[in-house]
């Protein structure tokens, strides 16, 4: 996309020297995904402690249920697989 914009000349070709790219166009569009990366980190930062967790919650339970759900979706296919014999 081409847009025409102002930009201080003296910051513009300090941003250039300092980055070492080899164009304006690169160092403003690296500038540019430099500015959303901070911005969305402080974003992420200011939501720490607005999450409520719950202090009940077992990962670890849970990942015997996804895994033990994983292998009676993969068993299904045995043949003479009988799930309530196989768990009982």
């Amino acid at each position: 996309m081409t847009a025409n914009i102002t930009i201080d000349n003296a910051l513009l070709n300090q941003a250039v020297q300092v980055g070492g790219l080899k164009s304006q166009n690169d160092t403003v569009t690296l500038a540019l995904k430099e500015f959303i990366e901070r911005r969305e980190v402080k974003n992420l930062i200011a939501a720490f402690g607005t999450v409520d967790f719950d202090e009940n919650y077992d990962y670890k339970a849970e990942r015997k249920k996804d895994a033990l759900d994983e292998i009676l979706r993969i068993a299904k296919h045995i043949p003479n697989f009988d799930e309530k014999k196989e768990l009982a």
